[in-house]
């Protein structure tokens, strides 16, 4: 179980995200922002395309984040695989692109 919560340490969840030109602020935690400013209908389309692409990741909406800071969270556990951060990677990445 050691080595699962080690995986959660590793920086290659947030170096894959900053790869993909994603706003992860200063995040060091298993909670990942996906900042996306101002735009509120971009906020809910990203949502969206990642939930019908099989992942959810909870968007917030102000006034639970200043209205030029609205995001997306992504949570890792230790029960995420290589695999599934991977996996989550190309979903963010082909829903960004959308």
């Amino acid at each position: 179980m050691l080595a699962r919560h080690e995986a959660l340490d590793r920086p290659e969840r947030a170096e894959g995200l900053r790869a993909l030109g994603v706003d992860i602020g200063a995040s060091t935690t298993h909670v990942v922002p996906i900042i996306v400013g101002a735009d509120r209908m971009r906020l809910y389309r990203l949502a969206a395309a990642m939930r019908e692409r099989g992942l959810f990741i909870v968007p917030f909406d102000y006034p639970s984040v200043p209205i030029d800071g609205l995001r997306l969270r992504a949570c890792v556990s230790a029960a995420h695989t290589r695999e599934d951060i991977d996996e989550a990677l190309a979903i963010i990445a082909a829903s960004l692109r959308a």
